[in-house]
């Protein structure tokens, strides 16, 4: 189960993005984090911007409602998403 935490301006929650992968994907959850695969290479950030553009797009929000708030240059990030509620989040791994 992904683990959210209730803040004044969304929800926030982890991500282990694997940058290079043959497509993009939610591939599950590891130790309560969102885990998914992002094509583009984790060069020059286009990995961090691909990531924000399949959150938003799999959460059905704007994508200047998806913010990376830590880990920008870790395969860990931390998320924080305005507009949503902690089910939507958790319910992309099924």
């Amino acid at each position: 189960m992904i683990i959210t935490k209730r803040s004044g301006q969304g929800v926030i929650f982890q991500v282990k993005v694997v940058a290079g992968a043959s497509r993009e994907k939610i591939a599950g959850e590891m130790r309560g984090m969102l885990r998914v695969g992002i094509s583009a290479p984790r060069e020059k950030g286009k990995a961090n911007k691909a990531l924000v553009r399949f959150l938003a797009k799999a959460l059905d929000v704007k994508r200047g409602d998806i913010e990376i708030i830590g880990g920008e240059r870790a395969t860990i990030k931390t998320i924080l998403a305005r507009g949503l509620a902690e089910e939507k989040i958790k319910s992309l791994v099924k």
